[in-house]
């Protein structure tokens, strides 16, 4: 009889993701779903304070976990959680992409699900970037980082930098031979790895994509 991991990956939109998980571990005294633009270090620690209580009416408590965001600092405070969990636990986590973590963590997950990328559309925002002229890129990325200043949210610089990476990884599929996309992949992982790293200058890092996504990239 095979056992379930404690820990499964779920990676797509959180809709579908949750289609995917059964409704009795989704719902009920017993499941708990926690949906975060980004899971913070308090929300880490307090889903290991959560998890380590008794479940009320069965035999297991199951936490879904599904963000866009995840902190280095959140993630940490998890390896031993997902590493060494309480027997009558089971989590679900739910990103929107593999980049979103880190490989500590994602070591400590089995992958559940994974979202069809082939039937994937581009928001508009990304569209717009790439097919924009190197001089209106910049002059997004600088209204991009105005808006950041007044509001304190990198929340948009960081979607961009998403788009842009898995524009990134249909542009290898569809044209893979030419030396200069392999070089925009390259970049472009650097970049979403850099991004979610606190501190990071989601400017510099948008103007350096600017300057590297080749010409007539094709990505859909």
């Amino acid at each position: 009889m095979s056992t379930i991991h404690h820990a499964l990956l779920c990676v797509g939109t959180q809709d579908a993701c949750l289609a995917q998980i059964p409704l009795s571990e989704r719902s009920g005294v017993d499941a708990e779903v926690i949906a975060r633009e980004q899971v913070e270090i308090d929300d880490a620690r307090a889903l290991r304070e959560r998890a380590s209580h008794r479940p009320i009416a069965g035999n297991k408590r199951y936490f879904v976990v599904s963000c866009k965001r995840f902190t280095h600092e959140a993630q940490n405070a998890l390896l031993k959680l997902f590493e060494d969990p309480p027997a009558t636990a089971q989590f679900y986590l739910i990103v929107p992409r593999l980049s979103v973590l880190l490989p500590t963590l994602r070591s400590r997950l089995h992958l559940f699900y994974e979202a069809d990328v082939s039937k994937e559309t581009f928001d508009e925002a990304t569209t717009m970037f790439l097919e924009a002229s190197l001089k209106e890129r910049l002059e997004h990325i600088a209204t991009l980082a105005k808006e950041k200043e007044k509001t304190k949210d990198t929340g948009a610089m960081r979607e961009l930098i998403a788009g842009i990476e898995r524009a990134a990884g249909f542009a290898v599929v569809k044209d893979a031979r030419r030396k200069e996309v392999a070089s925009y992949l390259a970049d472009v992982l650097l970049a979403a790895t850099y991004s979610e790293t606190r501190g990071a200058s989601h400017k510099m890092l948008l103007e350096h994509l600017a300057l590297s996504i080749p010409q007539n990239l094709r990505y859909n």
